[in-house]
């Protein structure tokens, strides 16, 4: 985030710029531009379990897998789960992140693992939206996908 690393899925694009398709180049291209361009201060490190003191209590949860180092927040108070890219809604349905995108398949499977102590009634994902049927219910059936 704040630009000292390259994220991994752009050094994986550039490690083989020359071999990839025209669009791939182009979407390599636009990746480093915004990259650069949106680089941020970072003040605090959060760090697993740790309990943010807003809305009650929000905990951070460490979960790798789609990138290394994502997290998600679980707001106690609200038994609300935001998800970032670990998960997603795609064609009216609580999804897993396209293991295409995900940047190791082991981890996500942990990560998803984890999920499973904690009550979701609602889940915001960062792409489909937000999610609140029977929400441990879909996330249990997705493991079982894994």
């Amino acid at each position: 985030m704040n630009g000292e690393k390259t994220p991994v899925k752009l050094a994986k694009l550039q490690s083989n710029l020359e071999n990839l398709p025209e669009p791939m180049k182009n979407v390599c291209n636009m990746l480093r531009a915004d990259f650069e361009k949106n680089r941020v201060a970072i003040n605090e490190t959060l760090t697993d379990g740790q309990e943010l003191p807003y809305l009650g209590g929000i905990i951070v949860i460490h979960m790798p897998g789609h990138t290394p180092g994502h997290i998600c927040l679980y707001v106690k108070q609200y038994k609300l789960f935001i998800a970032g890219d670990i998960l997603c809604v795609y064609e009216g349905r609580l999804c897993e992140q396209a293991e295409r995108v995900n940047d190791d398949s082991k981890a996500y499977k942990k990560s998803m693992e984890k999920l499973m102590g904690y009550d979701i009634e609602t889940v915001i994902c960062y792409h489909g939206g937000i999610w609140c049927e029977d929400v441990n219910k879909h996330i249990t059936e997705i493991l079982g996908e894994l």
